[in-house]
């Protein structure tokens, strides 16, 4: 009997040591020892040479091919419109088509009735960015603006995206390497090799100002076809990234 229980217990106990072995190796850190893991932030400021001009064209029926048709002559209005005014066909784009049930609430019968359709589409134009283009493009099309919005964003071309790709990585690799540097003498140690570099793909997206509400709003109360002579000064597009770099130190 003694036998069977110090047997039992036995087995009892490596199993436990060997499931707190396996917990404590899960446990340990993902940096072997003797490392330094930094991270180094770049950044970079460019003053955009495109502007980006989204307007925002909407159309409601309570009939679903009439709504998709009127909206469907609105956009081909402006894209017309625009190309009158000089600029070429592959700069005007078309994106972001939706049609959904248009609802109101009835409170005297306690629900939601069903009032239409609502369609909505986006057509956009990339231009060169100075006062003389964006206000050709905004004289434009003022006159179609009566039921649509619209948003003046700007841009980089793809160069220039590459080089500010190119230059955040550079800054960001400056910056952990500063950083580690500081760190390892503040801390009595040398870095050696590095044995990891982790980095995530940068998108650059367009920016669209502040202002944006304020230069609509302007458009809109003016009424049909209004005379627009905007003096805009696009603030320098700002772009961060991070890359973590792993050295082992001695």
């Amino acid at each position: 009997m003694k036998k069977s229980f110090l047997k039992i217990a036995t087995i009892s106990f490596i199993a436990i040591f060997m499931t707190t072995l396996s917990f404590a190796q899960s446990h340990k850190s993902s940096h072997p020892e003797g490392t330094l893991v930094v991270k180094g932030i770049g950044t970079v400021s460019i003053a955009p040479s495109i502007a980006v001009l989204s307007i925002d064209i909407i159309a409601e029926n309570k009939d679903y091919q009439a709504c998709i048709e009127s909206l469907d002559k609105k956009s081909e209005n402006i894209k017309s419109t625009l190309k009158k005014a000089g600029f070429s066909s592959k700069s005007i784009k078309t994106s972001g088509f939706s049609i959904n049930r248009d609802m109101k609430y009835n409170s005297q019968l306690g629900k939601s009735e069903f009032i239409g359709f609502k369609a909505s589409h986006k057509v956009s134009i990339r231009i060169d960015n100075n006062n003389d283009e964006i206000n050709k493009a905004f004289n434009a099309i003022a006159g179609s603006l009566t039921d649509a919005g619209f948003y003046l964003g700007f841009d980089l071309n793809e160069q220039e995206k590459e080089k500010a790709k190119n230059e955040i990585i550079k800054n960001a690799v400056s910056d952990a390497k500063q950083k580690a540097e500081l760190i390892a003498n503040a801390s009595g140690v040398e870095l050696d090799r590095i044995i990891d570099i982790r980095y995530g793909e940068l998108n650059l997206q367009p920016v669209y100002p502040s202002y944006k509400s304020r230069a609509n709003a302007m458009v809109m109360s003016e009424g049909a076809a209004p005379s627009l002579d905007f003096d805009i000064n696009a603030s320098d597009i700002k772009h961060r990234d991070e890359i973590t770099i792993i050295w082992s130190i001695k």
